[in-house]
C-alpha cells in the first residue's frame, strides 16, 4: 500500500492511495519487499554541486521516460531515435525487475526473453504501442544531490 498526502497551509488538499494485491495483474515480488537486503551504494553518493542536474531538468529527464511508452513505436521520443536510457538503466515493478532479468536456464538461445533485455531495447522493440495515454504526471520527490526522483501517473 502506498499513500501520499498534499498539504497546504497546514490541510490536506489532496489525498492519493494505491492498494496492490498479488494476483492482479502485472509483475509483482511484492513479499520479497519487506525482506531484509543491502541497498547499492549508488543510492547514498552524493552528486558534486557542479555536477547536479537543476529539478526541472530532472523532471524532464523523467517526463521523457513517458513520453517514450506513451504510443511507443519504436522511433524514440518524438520520432528522434532516441530515449532517456542508459546502457545500465534497469526497471523494478511492484518489486519485480522487469529488465535485465537472466533467462531461464531451458530457454532456447535464439528466444526473445522481454524481460532480460534493457530498457532501451525494449522501447526500440515498440512494444509498449498499447499505453496510449499517460495522465496526470507529476514528480513530488526530486532529489538534486542524487539525481533522483519520484514519479506518479495513471
Amino acid at each position: 500500500m502506498s499513500l501520499r498526502l498534499r498539504i497546504e497551509l497546514g490541510r490536506i488538499t489532496e489525498i492519493e492511495s494505491i492498494y496492490f494485491r498479488p494476483g492482479g495483474g502485472g509483475p509483482n515480488n511484492i513479499a520479497d519487499m519487506d525482506k531484509p537486503y543491502k541497498p547499492e551504494d549508488m543510492w547514498f553518493k552524493s552528486i558534486p554541486p557542479a555536477q547536479q542536474m537543476s529539478r526541472q531538468e530532472l523532471i524532464a529527464v523523467a517526463d521523457g521516460y513517458f513520453t517514450g511508452l506513451q504510443k511507443n513505436d519504436g522511433k524514440g521520443i518524438n520520432g528522434t531515435g532516441t530515449y532517456p536510457f542508459t546502457s545500465d538503466c534497469h526497471r523494478i515493478e511492484n518489486g519485480s525487475p522487469t529488465t535485465n532479468a537472466p533467462k531461464p536456464p531451458n530457454q532456447p538461445a535464439d528466444a526473445i526473453n522481454l524481460f532480460s533485455m534493457d530498457c532501451l531495447s525494449q522501447f526500440k522493440l515498440g512494444i509498449y504501442f498499447v499505453v496510449q495515454n499517460i495522465h496526470d504526471r507529476r514528480y513530488p520527490l526530486v532529489d538534486r544531490e542524487r539525481g533522483l526522483y519520484g514519479s506518479c501517473c495513471i
